[in-house]
């Protein structure tokens, strides 16, 4: 047990993890392992992933367990957090709260195959049928998405206005600043794209009236959330679970497939193989474009550098510009859209003005 210890200490800062989960859940540590982000532990009753629990998640994680509570009614499971001997989502260590989670089997997609782009398309449409009827029971939480795209994307545009100014006025501009500044105009530009694009197509309006096709989004699907299992594949990482209609998670999935590849004809076996489980309106093609059309990547940076103050110079530099790499990446993307499925299914999507 004591070199357990010593490098359960090493890992994650905790020197008595195995008191911990024994004191709080009755669980007998038998072996450890740092796994893909977090801690898998071998104990008496099982194996576990043990993750921090971040400050602010506990509506999220609130939100998890009742959207897993009605799509096992479906069929489709989700992993929630395992509850202490009191009743508590998470504990506290040493160093940070954790909360533990059923370990579930399986690789990560390590190495993408067209069966796997195609299995992740066809899992993802399975998620989002089963949340068609569901109904949300967290009031004010931040995850709320649904019918707000609108609101969101001009609260955005505000804060990059303020984020301009402060890096503007700022008394020693930093890298940071300057790099900012640099591209606030092309982000400005895409945001106010977005906007203008969605409002044509209908707007929030038309946002809910496809929530009937599905009213939950994953929230972060790339590949280390996919597990390849005996079975098939398994989404994992929940935290970031989001209500809102599927165009939102079908474009980042399509964003994510165009970029590990650099194909854009991706688009098309991924929309068939999601569309083999659950068809798309003609209308959640306008959605998809407008998801693709504002700068995401960038908007997140901002928010974390300015806003939260979570990166140093340096690091927010980095960030920066590897969004916005991604955001002139992505450009190639919107531009064939509208072609490809216009061609593969008969669709017309409306292309903005300058591309």
């Amino acid at each position: 047990m004591a070199d357990i210890r010593d490098d359960v200490r090493e890992w994650t800062g905790e020197p008595r993890l195995d008191v911990l989960l024994e004191h709080y859940y009755g669980l007998q540590l038998q072996s450890a392992q740092p796994y893909a982000g977090v801690l898998k532990v071998e104990t008496d009753k099982g194996a576990y992933a043990i993750k921090r629990f971040r400050k602010g998640e506990e509506a999220t994680w609130t939100l998890v367990e009742q959207v897993a509570e009605h799509v096992k009614q479906a069929g489709y499971i989700i992993p929630v957090p395992t509850l202490t001997q009191q009743g508590k989502r998470h504990f506290p260590g040493f160093a940070h709260r954790y909360m533990i989670l059923p370990w579930q089997d399986g690789q990560q997609m390590e190495k993408w195959d067209r069966d796997g782009w195609l299995q992740v398309s066809r899992h993802l449409a399975l998620f989002h049928t089963a949340t068609r009827d569901w109904e949300s029971e967290v009031d004010g939480a931040t995850c709320l998405h649904l019918g707000k795209w609108t609101e969101l994307w001009r609260e955005s545009r505000r804060q990059m206005a303020i984020f301009q100014m402060a890096a503007d006025l700022a008394g020693e501009r930093q890298e940071m600043d300057e790099l900012w500044l640099n591209h606030s105009i092309y982000a400005d530009t895409m945001v106010d794209n977005a906007v203008q694009y969605l409002e044509q197509a209908g707007g929030d309006r038309l946002c809910l009236e496809t929530s009937e096709h599905g009213k939950v989004c994953h929230g972060n699907l790339h590949r280390r959330n996919v597990l390849r299992t005996a079975e098939g594949v398994q989404l994992i990482d929940w935290r970031h679970l989001i209500v809102d209609v599927r165009a939102r998670d079908l474009a980042q999935w399509l964003i994510y497939a165009y970029g590990r590849t650099g194909k854009p004809e991706i688009v098309v076996p991924l929309l068939r193989a999601y569309q083999s489980v659950s068809p798309l309106k003609e209308e959640e093609y306008q959605l998809v474009y407008a998801q693709f059309l504002f700068p995401h990547r960038i908007s997140h940076v901002l928010y974390q550098t300015y806003d939260r103050q979570k990166y140093t110079t340096r690091q927010a530099e980095a960030h920066l510009n590897q969004a916005v790499t991604v955001e002139e990446k992505k450009l190639m993307l919107i531009r064939r859209f509208p072609d490809l499925i216009r061609e593969a299914f008969g669709v017309t999507v409306p292309k903005v003005d300058w591309l």
